[in-house]
């Protein structure tokens, strides 16, 4: 029994309630107004359901890529349930079926809007369970940095700045052509800054703004001159027409033109289908060069196919982006993968970080992973190379959350689900991040007082 008062308007209470068996209980709410001349609308009942058997969700990022894992679940009789990362569900009640949430190689800008509030809602006060799992386009690669899942998560997306031995050279080549006008150009230009920002004060960095002509904006400086380039940007207007020539060919230029050594990079950003042509030459010439480049393409009218052959001829990465919004975060996770490798491909050695947890210490190798940092206070089970975390989990809230910045798609993990050990290993894992008691669940009682709406969270 709780006794609660309330105050005119919306009220809203937590009722903490441990189940002790399966079942259907019932809960009941009394209202008790000193003056009142209408009783029947004074109680309310409702039920809730109590499952004994624990259900997983797996989310995909991409089609099929939960097989591995959802066959080794189901031969340890496992619930499970596969969906895609737009069909994430948003309403509490229909998440909290799950006692645990998986994403697979999942992008923050794939699952719903409103989905990183709800899983932070779902482990912080439902005491229920989230894992990240790596894969080529999350985590960093997902546009997780700075994001609500980054905050909840036990590592960070950025590692060490002590890892960028050398300056970073960047490039920020940025389509200002009257469609980019408004917020598209706003989004872009703090994109940019963003970018700047974050950058080393050894690192060196450019812009170029591109129409049907191409203009140096700011040739490549230090990132001790930083607040110059940064009032270059903020200055930028639009003008009409879409080239890429031009704006390559100055790249080239300046870059050429460098003396330094270091990492070189190009950001290309457009919402416009070029009008010109040559610009593939280019681009494979700057590749034999050593210099790597990435798109960004926005707006609906883009062909993305010429971006994303631009990127692969660059050896960089291809950003499909729907909204103006989230322009800056992209801009931003470009920025900061270019400055150290975060995306590691190649056979590397799991490693336990203590006997205490009692994992086995003959785990097979993988065939990739993604860098991160450990934050404080959280429980590393497993490491890669150079002890950056390849399982670890920590307490938010009321549940608990975890990464495994390896794939659990069978990818660079396939030998995992073919040894014994480690499909032993990531069961328990797994097992041991399901929620012991739920502090609460998601069912609403709703009451009528006053003529407002009160209700409480059982």
């Amino acid at each position: 029994v709780k006794q609660v008062r309330l105050y005119k308007g919306e009220n809203r209470f937590a009722l903490t309630a441990l189940p002790r068996s399966a079942g259907t209980p019932e809960f009941f709410v009394t209202l008790n107004p000193e003056k009142d001349t209408m009783f029947e609308n004074n109680a309310y009942g409702a039920v809730t359901e109590v499952t004994s058997q624990q259900k997983i969700l797996l989310v995909e990022g991409q089609k099929g890529n939960s097989r591995a894992l959802q066959q080794l679940l189901e031969e340890y009789e496992c619930d499970t349930t596969v969906l895609g990362a737009a069909e994430v569900p948003t309403d509490m009640e229909a998440l909290c079926r799950y006692s645990l949430l998986i994403l697979l190689d999942v992008d923050v800008l794939d699952l719903p809007q409103k989905a990183p509030t709800r899983l932070r809602e779902y482990v912080e006060n439902y005491g229920r369970s989230l894992l990240v799992a790596g894969g080529e386009h999350t985590f960093l690669y997902g546009n997780m940095k700075d994001t609500e899942l980054e905050s909840i998560l036990p590592v960070r997306m950025e590692v060490s700045r002590s890892e960028s031995a050398e300056p970073a050279v960047l490039l920020f080549l940025l389509d200002n052509s009257a469609s980019m006008e408004g917020t598209p150009i706003t989004m872009a230009k703090r994109g940019l800054i963003n970018a700047i920002q974050s950058l080393n004060d050894n690192d060196f960095a450019g812009v170029i703004a591109f129409s049907t002509e191409s203009s140096v904006v700011s040739p490549i400086i230090s990132m001790e001159s930083r607040d110059k380039l940064i009032n270059s940007v903020a200055r930028l207007g639009t003008v009409m027409g879409t080239q890429y020539s031009p704006a390559l060919l100055d790249a080239e230029k300046l870059l050429d033109q460098y003396e330094g050594s270091g990492k070189k990079h190009i950001i290309l950003l457009s919402d416009g289908n070029p009008s010109d042509t040559g610009y593939e030459e280019i681009v494979a010439r700057l590749a034999e060069k050593g210099v790597t480049l990435s798109t960004i393409a926005m707006g609906a009218d883009i062909h993305d196919d010429v971006m994303a052959m631009l990127a692969t001829l660059g050896g960089g990465k291809f950003y499909r982006v729907e909204s103006s919004y989230d322009l800056p975060s992209i801009v931003l996770t470009d920025t900061v993968a270019s400055q150290t490798e975060h995306l590691v491909k190649g056979s590397v050695t799991p490693e336990t970080v203590s006997p205490r947890y009692g994992l086995p210490d003959n785990l097979p190798r993988l065939g990739g992973y993604v860098r991160t940092d450990a934050k404080a206070g959280a429980e590393v089970l497993l490491t890669v190379e150079k002890d950056y975390p390849l399982f670890a989990r920590q307490n938010f809230g009321s549940g608990r959350t975890a990464c495994f910045t390896a794939d659990l798609s069978g990818q660079w993990s396939g030998a995992w689900f073919e040894d014994a050990n480690a499909r032993a290993t990531l069961v328990r894992l797994m097992e041991e991040l399901q929620p012991t008691t739920y502090t609460a669940t998601a069912r609403e009682i709703r009451l009528a007082v006053g003529g407002s709406r009160s209700f409480l969270t059982a």
